[in-house]
């Protein structure tokens, strides 16, 4: 927590340079079209951000622009989750590879249910090798690169392998923002600036990619992961977590925090960042 607290005073004494190739864009989404069934009634607001996000990006333009086939690569993909999320939202998948570094049971149900997908222990640094062996052309990391010592060589071996096959290809990472730091604590070795960001996309080739940032969650959800989840300081954890406890007053507390950022975002309070980077389009 000090190492990252210290990386938040440095980034507001150095802000971000221009960041002319970084386009900071807003998720529009209208609240009355939100399809909450479509969601865990348990997520942190974070999370639920996090995947209004996925639910919300144009799946039948990238199926089109990224076929014939779509080959994903999900790194860091824990239990396997976001295939069947990424699915219900809308994905067309005819390969499907996720990786992490510890084997999950689940895995195996997965791959029962769907031919197509296939799991991999590995760690981050051998990222070039799978995508050798996959060839993907739609890669993804849901909250994994803050738990990587090589989070830059992610990015930099994904926007090389593009220049050199001259595919379209998509990446997108979704990571902690700085305000994270109070409501995770240690988990992870590190939140994300805005600095921290413009270096990590260094190596994109700016002339044939297109970077966005989203920026999730505002000061809303960041009051109901207080009120609900709890939240740490340098002392450790405070409060407790009430989701179970009180389940329907968290829903329908959890739904109001998210459709007040909607209405009136609050980029300074944003809980996560969503970086989308379109190569080759």
């Amino acid at each position: 927590m000090l190492l990252n607290h210290a990386r938040l005073l440095i980034g507001m004494m150095h802000p971000a340079s221009s960041m002319t190739h970084l386009r900071k864009k807003k998720l529009d989404i209208d609240p009355e079209s939100i399809n909450w069934s479509c969601f865990d009634k348990q997520s942190s607001p974070s999370r639920l951000a996090c995947d209004l996000f996925w639910s919300y990006q144009d799946w039948e333009y990238i199926n089109i622009k990224l076929g014939p086939q779509i080959s994903a690569l999900d790194i860091g993909c824990g239990t396997g989750i976001y295939l069947e999320k990424l699915i219900s939202y809308g994905a067309k998948f005819d390969y499907f590879n996720g990786f992490d570094i510890q084997k999950c049971e689940n895995w195996k149900i997965l791959e029962r249910k769907y031919s197509f997908a296939k799991f991999t222990e590995a760690k981050s640094s051998d990222i070039k090798a799978l995508i050798d062996r996959f060839k993907p052309n739609l890669i993804y990391s849901q909250s994994c690169l803050e738990h990587l010592d090589n989070d830059k060589y992610i990015i930099d071996t994904i926007s090389e392998y593009a220049i050199s096959t001259q595919k379209r290809i998509i990446q997108f990472h979704l990571v902690p923002s700085m305000h994270c730091l109070w409501l995770y604590g240690g988990h992870g070795i590190r939140i994300y600036t805005l600095p921290i960001l413009e270096k990590l996309i260094q190596s994109v080739d700016i002339e044939t990619s297109l970077i966005e940032l989203y920026e999730l969650g505002g000061k809303a959800c960041f009051k109901a992961h207080k009120n609900y989840v709890g939240y740490f300081n340098y002392s450790g954890s405070v409060g407790r977590d009430l989701r179970t406890e009180k389940p329907k007053e968290y829903w329908t507390n959890l739904k109001k925090a998210v459709v007040k950022d909607i209405v009136n975002p609050s980029p300074e309070r944003a809980n996560f960042y969503a970086l989308k980077i379109l190569h080759n389009f």
